[in-house]
């Protein structure tokens, strides 16, 4: 019987939960089936099992994944920009993928309002991506010299942004929600100058 290499498993791996991702996001967790994903991805139902035996397992491996990616573009605002640059670069990062979010939504607030129907572990994983946000957003704030205001002003912008991605779903329109980053943008501006 020949070996499975574990680079070849590991890539087998990664293209389940890209599938899963792309599908997830396109059309809900929810509506989202185990062979929905195995036919995607090119992996036969059975062995997709063999990675992963349940749907919360791809789930658990979806919030990995979309955690570790917002952490390596926050890793690299950290790295280049002052602290008002990074908070810009957040909402620029919604007005770049407006048309996505337009036609499929925020696939981290989507996955967490549908989890958050049930609640259990997969939603409380879940979660933890929107406080990576609201913790690193705070940091911002409080080095722009915003204090005990930081963690507000940090849930207000996310707010914001979801609330504008969400319309701009619902709509199917870009412009609303390219109007709200700006508007933000022009905020975070106002804020940086009171110091």
């Amino acid at each position: 019987m020949p070996s499975v290499s574990p680079y070849s498993s590991a890539k087998k791996r990664a293209r389940i939960v890209e599938t899963a991702e792309r599908l997830v996001h396109e059309r809900g967790f929810g509506a989202t089936t185990l062979a929905d994903i195995a036919h995607a991805s090119g992996v036969p139902l059975g062995n997709l099992y063999y990675y992963f035996k349940t749907k919360d397992a791809i789930g658990d491996a979806l919030v990995d994944r979309l955690g570790a990616r917002h952490e390596e573009i926050r890793r690299a605002w950290d790295e280049s920009l002052p602290p008002v640059g990074r908070v810009l670069a957040f909402i620029e990062a919604s007005l770049e993928t407006r048309e996505s979010l337009a036609r499929s939504g925020c696939a981290i607030g989507g996955l967490c309002s549908e989890l958050h129907k049930e609640p259990g572990p997969l939603a409380a994983r879940a979660a933890t991506l929107f406080e990576a946000f609201l913790g690193w957003l705070t940091t911002q704030f409080k080095q722009m010299g915003k204090g005990a205001e930081s963690r507000e002003l940090a849930f207000h912008l996310v707010s914001s942004l979801q609330g504008a991605a969400l319309l701009a779903n619902t709509f199917h329109d870009t412009k609303q929600l390219a109007r709200e980053c700006k508007r933000l943008m022009a905020w975070t501006y106002s804020l940086a100058a009171e110091d």
